[in-house]
């Protein structure tokens, strides 16, 4: 009897081992290392990152608070151990394609929104604009009245009294002028002023500690946990 240390059951697992399809792990060593001197091939911690571009060779949405990269790599080390659900790579890959495509862009949403929360309470800014106008006016009128009158008499007879050239008497010329003038002005001027006020108002609500326990019940790394287990249907059997 063949390999008497083994029950039936034993046996009829390690035969049905070689018709499994390969691990993440097995193709990655492929991909990587196939070609490469013993002391020269990459470790398994380097696996993913040397890897991923073979295996990721196709086009899918990932928001950049993720990182493709990063996202890659923590897929490829997450299912290192566990065998596809297909016969080859490509049909994997191609699998893999049309689940990322369908399910990335609501766990893009969700990182995304994450990322914005602002820890320090403030959930809340807005901004107030008050506009202020001003107007006067101003009327001014002045009149300005002017009387004047000259009586200028003159003899060239000296001997004459000068009561006499007062009274007109014995006078060579004679000058009369009156004047009388006025003069009217009015003013009047109108100002306007408008002005622009622009203050921020910033409400802050909630405890920031409080907001951080929050944001960790539903923290980031939840959400690739969502990713993982909605991409399991891709590979074969059961997490041990």
């Amino acid at each position: 009897m063949m390999f008497p240390w083994l029950t039936y059951n034993q046996f009829t697992k390690e035969l049905s081992m070689f018709d499994e399809p390969n691990t993440i792990y097995a193709f990655m060593q492929s991909i990587v290392n196939y070609d490469r001197e013993p002391d020269e091939q990459v470790k398994i911690k380097d696996l993913s990152k040397y890897a991923r571009s073979n295996i990721f060779d196709f086009d899918y949405p990932v928001s950049d608070v993720i990182g493709k990269e990063n996202f890659e790599e923590m897929f490829l080390n997450h299912y290192m151990f566990r065998r596809i659900n297909y016969d080859t790579l490509t049909s994997f890959k191609i699998h893999l394609a049309v689940k990322l495509n369908d399910i990335m862009p609501k766990y893009n949403k969700m990182v995304e929104g994450f990322d914005k929360i602002a820890f320090d309470g403030t959930i809340e800014t807005h901004e107030r604009t008050q506009t202020d106008t001003s107007s006067g006016s101003s009327d001014v009128s002045s009149t300005t009245t002017d009387n004047s009158e000259s009586d200028v008499k003159y003899s060239d007879t000296p001997e004459g009294m000068i009561n006499d050239i007062k009274s007109g008497n014995y006078m060579s010329e004679y000058t009369y002028n009156q004047a009388n003038s006025q003069g009217n002005s009015n003013s009047h001027s109108t100002n306007s002023n408008t002005g622009n006020t622009t203050e921020q108002i910033t409400i802050k609500r909630g405890d920031p500690i409080e907001e951080y326990q929050k944001f960790l019940s539903i923290e980031q790394l939840n959400i690739y946990s969502m990713i993982f287990k909605e991409c399991d249907s891709l590979f074969y059997g059961l997490i041990n």
